[in-house]
């Protein structure tokens, strides 16, 4: 006698059957992906963290061509500039240079701040003597052109670098050397009166043109001042103090030195 099953219970069972299935094979593909990834972490885990190490170690800590990025620049700028002025107000002239280095060939090279330290050090290193210095560029540049470094720390860019800087060294004492010196002369100013109001200066310096003397009015910080013009010579002051004394009025003579015309 053949069983008789009701058609709704079959499919049903053949439903949960499936499912079933497809969970254990869902379950055992998670277990292999999973037992990969250990395997993976186990054998290249080390080699990575090792390689890691290794560069940091390994990183150059002299002038370098990679520039950082523009987030980095700034903190290590003013840590850098701060090292080197440093170095330099204390005459620690080669620890100075190697910063001001550091700065133009890996942070900022174009930092106006490195530039000035970096040429006020040649100065200094030279004693201020352009022939020294002149001297002194020479030495880079047949170590650029040979390809044979005058130091083994520095790179020819550096050398470019420190070349350009001594030569602009040359070129600032050249340059004060050349200025003229400023010719003063010694120049007399009578002040007649000091006031407070503005108004009453100008009272004051219309009554006093008046009497065929010229003054004008100058600001001096809050007060206002009537005085003369100035005169070359301290002859000629006198006589004009006289003159203001004649008519009553205080006259102070006062020296100042001006450049000359």
């Amino acid at each position: 006698m053949i069983p008789w099953r009701e058609p709704g219970l079959d499919s049903a069972h053949r439903r949960s059957s499936l499912r079933r299935r497809t969970l254990v094979f869902l379950a055992g593909l998670s277990i292999a992906l999973i037992a990969v990834d250990l395997v993976l972490l186990l054998e290249f885990g080390p080699w990575m963290a090792l390689q890691q190490k290794t560069n940091l170690e390994y990183s150059p800590v002299g002038p370098s061509a990679v520039w950082p990025s523009i987030e980095s620049t700034g903190p290590r700028l003013h840590q850098r500039l701060a090292a080197a002025n440093t170095m330099l107000a204390t005459n620690d002239l080669r620890g100075a240079q190697h910063e001001y280095l550091l700065i133009l060939l890996s942070v900022a090279p174009n930092s106006a701040q490195a530039w000035r330290g970096l040429i006020m050090l040649h100065r200094r290193w030279a004693a201020e003597n352009p022939a020294e210095l002149g001297r002194q560029v020479k030495a880079y540049r047949l170590a650029i052109r040979n390809g044979a470094g005058m130091d083994e720390r520095y790179s020819p860019q550096a050398l470019e670098v420190l070349a350009k800087a001594t030569s602009l060294a040359t070129r600032a004492i050249e340059s004060i050397r050349r200025r003229p010196i400023a010719a003063y002369v010694t120049i007399y100013v009578i002040r007649v009166g000091e006031f407070v109001r503005p108004t009453m200066a100008d009272r004051m310096m219309h009554i006093i043109r008046s009497k065929g003397y010229i003054v004008d009015v100058a600001q001096r910080g809050s007060v206002s001042q009537v005085v003369t013009r100035p005169y070359r010579t301290r002859k000629q002051a006198g006589y004009v103090v006289h003159g203001l004394e004649a008519l009553g009025l205080p006259a102070t003579l006062t020296a100042h030195r001006a450049p000359s015309q």
